[in-house]
């Protein structure tokens, strides 16, 4: 008997259908037929239609394989952070969305750009869609939430063009080829166009395309959903056509199943040790990268908080400053941005205070201090200046004194 892989490559055409819940009892369905005609992959027909499930559902052709791409209403997408855990979807969505029953979704996770993304369908609305399709003769193989596959289509194909893809009422906007974040769709998103080789496809279209595209060259069995029911219907069906084929045919095909698969068990053994070295050396240059990266970001943060991003005024302040010293006061020290001392105890790091002049100093009586910062307030760069902090030593014989300067925003 051959399996389900075997017929599906044996026909060479299979649909992608977008459908989108749009009200109650509203869709809208774009499809792609695509298949391999003469070693090339080309699109035998596309359509656009909108109105009740049995409407739309109509212009998808008959006993062709669908692959389904699912999102509008009903549909909920979720941004989780990213895990090493090795937790199952269920678990993931325990974590995220505690007081929800996994058994009562479909549950997807798609892993993104700094974030993986959850996307969730209730069973009841495919218990829906599913009798509507199979009455007809039309037997989805694979099922995906939102627009993440276009991903797929992104990476191989348009990797020149805006990292910019439709998801339903959403853009997905792409990082480094994988999702970063959807943002709700404008009116001027849905005039996008896409140009695939030498066809142009619509932004209604794209994701039908690109899941698509993808079955056709991976011919992967639902690889990010739960869904296994999918599947397995439509096994049965297939062994119900294949009921009244002899048994000679049965164990002539079964023979042939298990040769195929030993090879490409062997083919793919191959491909996934390559495959994982690869993963590896990558994963080491990411994490160096990464690494390099954060160090650059504190960096940055430490000389913004030291005010030396910002254009350096120190020596007009200092020149300007020491210009005015009187006769009578003796400046000791002047501290431009200096550290606040009391906020880098308490966070354990250095903080400096931006935006401010501390000036210290001595002189024999207060009266003269008072009259250079009288005089100093009137400079357009001065803001504020605190009150001094003069004390006099009966011993010493004299006064010391420390006041700081707030500068104005545009210095």
């Amino acid at each position: 008997m051959k399996t389900n892989k075997e017929l599906w490559n044996r026909e060479q055409r299979v649909v992608g259908v977008s459908l989108q819940r749009l009200e109650e009892d509203r869709w809208e369905c774009a499809g792609v037929a695509v298949a391999f005609q003469q070693k090339l992959l080309t699109i035998e027909s596309r359509w656009l239609e909108t109105g009740t499930l049995e409407t739309v559902c109509k212009a998808i052709p008959a006993d062709v394989p669908v692959v389904l791409v699912l999102d509008g209403k009903g549909v909920l997408h979720k941004s989780i952070p990213q895990t090493e855990s090795g937790l199952s979807a269920a678990e993931r969505m325990r974590d995220a969305m505690p007081g929800i029953k996994p058994a009562d979704f479909l549950i997807q996770c798609t892993s993104g750009y700094e974030q993986d993304f959850l996307s969730l369908l209730r069973r009841e609305t495919l218990e829906e869609i599913e009798p509507v399709l199979n009455a007809n003769s039309r037997w989805i193989i694979s099922l995906t939430l939102g627009g993440f596959v276009g991903t797929f289509l992104w990476n191989s194909l348009l990797s020149t063009t805006e990292p910019l893809i439709p998801a339903g009422g959403y853009m997905l906007h792409l990082q480094q080829g994988a999702a970063y974040k959807l943002v709700p769709a404008q009116a001027a998103d849905d005039a996008r166009t896409y140009l695939v080789g030498e066809d142009t496809l619509t932004a209604a279209e794209f994701p039908a395309y690109a899941a698509a595209l993808q079955w056709m060259l991976t011919q992967q069995l639902t690889p990010a959903l739960e869904a296994t029911r999918i599947q397995t219907r439509y096994q049965d069906w297939k062994q119900k056509k294949q009921f009244t084929k002899t048994s000679l045919m049965l164990l002539l095909g079964l023979f042939m199943a298990l040769a195929i698969n030993f090879g490409l068990y062997q083919y793919f053994t191959s491909e996934v040790s390559t495959l994982q070295n690869r993963v590896s050396a990558l994963t080491v240059h990411s994490e160096q990268e990464n690494a390099q990266t954060r160090q650059s970001e504190k960096k940055r943060e430490f000389l913004r908080q030291a005010g030396w991003l910002l254009p350096a005024h120190h020596s007009f302040y200092a020149d300007t400053i020491a210009a005015t010293v009187p006769a009578a006061i003796h400046l000791q020290e002047l501290l431009i941005h200096p550290m606040d001392m009391a906020r880098s105890r308490n966070e354990k790091r250095v903080i400096f205070r931006n935006g401010s002049v501390e000036i210290k100093g001595m002189c024999q009586n207060p009266e003269p201090l008072r009259e250079w910062m009288s005089c100093l307030e009137k400079a357009s760069w001065v803001q504020n200046i605190s009150e001094p902090d003069y004390r006099y030593d009966v011993e010493k014989g004299r006064g010391t004194f420390v006041f700081r300067i707030e500068l104005s925003a545009q210095e």
